[in-house]
């Protein structure tokens, strides 16, 4: 049973989405994903955020047709909300996402033109789907840019009933609906600086949505599993280099317990494509800084040298 508090901050956390997308502030650069099975209200909040955007300042489209399509990509220009669906069925590259949420701008392209033009971003994007997005890119950077909120509450099919939906002929139709203007004036009032925490801050101001929103980033960045997985805080260890994959290899990675070989050793295990050398640093840094360590890298002459310490 979800207490009251939870359900309070939850519900602000909404609002800022709303707020977000009044004011088209991508500031934060993240963006949401509905996640849960059918019958839980997704479609009705994406609905309802179409309907205070204007469904002539909305995209709705799929994550395969957007990153594979330069024509797709060109009709985000000056659009307000853009609305992912069908994420689950799509496992190719994700790096769409970060340039959206990032607010980098993109290559478009229209039909019978062989010209390219820039695409500026200034909408949110919000994705909806009943299952953990999945991605071939080892990068932190889309993890930290995902806000999750767990659409788990199943309504009993014999009471659903459409809320919101449109009609070509009567428009937005539904009880919601009829509140449209309500909720538009809730959303357009709210307070700037604290819409803006809870989105950008939304593990620290929501703390009921953080372990949701950690899953997801553990199934996105396997480095983050192996993390909490295989390391301890205390003195540290060397980062290491690739070992060879035999039994001597095995012996000196038992033996010295550098970062990177244990690393690739999990990543075999698991069946996961391993980061690089090179991008294994870097990286395992920032992953660590998201966990709340406070990592320091040292050159020595054995090598890179990591000390971690968590931050409570």
């Amino acid at each position: 049973m979800i207490s009251h508090q939870v359900m309070k901050t939850r519900k602000e956390f909404l609002r800022a989405w709303i707020w977000a997308t009044i004011h088209s502030w991508t500031g934060g650069q993240v963006f949401l994903y509905l996640k849960g099975p059918g019958g839980t209200g997704k479609s009705t909040f994406a609905n309802l955020l179409i309907a205070i955007a204007g469904k002539e300042n909305t995209v709705n489209t799929t994550l395969k047709d957007l990153a594979t399509s330069p024509f797709e990509t060109s009709f985000l220009a000056d659009k307000k909300l853009i609305i992912l669906s069908d994420i689950e069925s799509y496992k190719g590259d994700l790096s769409i996402i970060k340039q959206i949420s990032g607010g980098d701008p993109l290559r478009g392209r229209r039909k019978y033109s062989n010209n390219n033009f820039d695409v500026d971003i200034m909408g949110t994007m919000v994705m909806t789907g009943n299952s953990e997005i999945t991605s071939r890119d080892t990068q932190n950077a889309l993890g930290r840019r995902l806000r999750v909120f767990p659409a788990d509450n199943v309504c009993n099919p014999k009471d659903r009933k459409p809320l919101i939906i449109y009609d070509k002929r009567e428009g937005w139709t539904g009880q919601i609906a009829n509140e449209l203007s309500a909720i538009f004036y809730w959303g357009f009032t709210m307070d700037p600086h604290k819409a803006k925490k809870l989105i950008s801050e939304t593990e620290t101001m929501v703390p009921s949505l953080e372990e949701c929103t950690r899953e997801s980033k553990e199934n996105l960045n396997p480095l983050l599993s192996w993390i909490q997985d295989e390391l301890e805080p205390g003195e540290g260890s060397y980062i290491g280099f690739k070992m060879r994959d035999d039994i001597k290899g095995y012996i000196e990675t038992s033996r010295r317990k550098p970062l990177y070989p244990t690393y690739r050793i999990w990543a075999k295990k698991r069946e996961v494509w391993p980061l690089g050398h090179k991008r294994f640093s870097s990286e395992l840094l920032w992953t660590l800084g998201d966990l709340k360590y406070k990592v320091k890298k040292i050159k020595k002459t054995e090598g890179m040298y990591v000390y971690t310490r968590y931050c409570s």
